[in-house]
């Protein structure tokens, strides 16, 4: 497979060509059905398939195992996509908790934390939250989080006809899939600073502690930390690192396309001296069923910044008319 080669230098300051190295392994399968039948003047027919893969590094001729997301990271024994990170433990209610925590978070920034700010689970009960050397086996409190390869991908298209309508629709999805979007420029919102602001009602549900004088009110339960617009590095308290408080739920299901036709009469169409005539309506990206926050499950991918990607696939009627002579 093609990837990166040995591990370099820091010194050199050019990472490792691509290189001809390695061997993967890609497992999976795939299942197919379908339907058709005719009652009559009405026809239908159904088509499904469903298929999941997962690819395995066999070989890789890399001793050091440094963990990460960084597709330079391979070595034996990782599953393509995993994501790694820290494990969200909760909010500091208070300046007071935050400055009386007993475990040091000092490894994830040299900011002090306060209210409103993650607490990241000790995982090896060591008294220190960092990624240990880095390496596989001494990882500290980084742990796989998730996995971004999209799983239990499927496609259903079925088929109507009745005298001279038909109907076609086809729907495709992915049933299982993580997307970490912490830090995606229009996934932070107001955390990202005052020059790439992006603000949705979502992002309302940010931290706000008891006594707050905001008129939005109090807010302890919340989904986003507290945001600091006026210093922004601040922000790295709270998404510098990976953490599964903002993987995302990236399976769904859509609507990919439906049309709806009719056909006209062939005496009806032989006094016109044409061979056939046909209307139709198509539409597409109609409806989707997704859990993901801002973006199109479809298109956007994990650690992406840019607009383009992140940017909805548009919603398109169309009609036409089809005529052989």
């Amino acid at each position: 497979m093609i990837a990166p080669g040995f591990d370099l230098p820091a010194q050199l300051g050019t990472p490792a060509p691509l290189t001809n190295i390695g061997v993967s392994r890609v497992q999976g399968w795939e299942i197919e059905a379908s339907w058709r039948q005719k009652i009559g003047d009405f026809g239908y027919s159904v088509r499904a398939v469903l298929g999941d893969y997962k690819r395995t590094i066999e070989e890789y001729p890399n001793d050091i195992k440094f963990i990460g997301n960084d597709g330079a990271n391979l070595y034996a024994g990782r599953d393509l996509g995993e994501i790694w990170g820290y494990t969200w433990d909760g909010w500091f209610m208070t300046d007071e908790e935050a400055a009386n925590h007993p475990i040091d978070q000092s490894g994830v920034t040299g900011w002090a934390f306060g209210a409103g700010d993650t607490k990241y689970k000790d995982l090896n009960d060591d008294g220190f939250i960092n990624q240990g050397s880095g390496e596989l086996g001494d990882n500290g409190d980084f742990s796989i989080i998730g996995n971004s390869t999209p799983r239990y991908q499927y496609g259903i298209t079925l088929g109507v006809d009745y005298k001279n309508f038909d109907l076609n629709l086809f729907i495709q999805g992915v049933g299982k899939r993580d997307v970490l979007l912490s830090n995606h420029q229009r996934f932070r919102g107001p955390a990202q600073g005052p020059f790439h602001i992006n603000v949705w009602e979502e992002h309302l549900d940010y931290f706000r502690p008891e006594d707050t004088t905001s008129p939005l009110g109090p807010n302890t339960d919340a989904y986003f930390p507290a945001p600091y617009t006026a210093n922004p590095g601040r922000n790295n308290k709270n998404y510098f690192r990976p953490v599964d408080r903002y993987i995302q739920n990236g399976a769904y299901a859509r609507l990919k396309s439906i049309q709806l036709g009719y056909t006209l009469p062939k005496e009806l169409s032989r006094k016109l001296k044409i061979d056939n005539l046909r209307i139709y309506v198509t539409g597409e990206n109609l409806f989707t069923v997704s859990d993901m926050m801002f973006f199109d499950p479809e298109i956007v991918t994990s650690s992406v910044a840019g607009s383009a990607q992140s940017y909805p696939l548009s919603k398109i009627i169309s009609t036409g008319i089809n005529v052989s002579f």
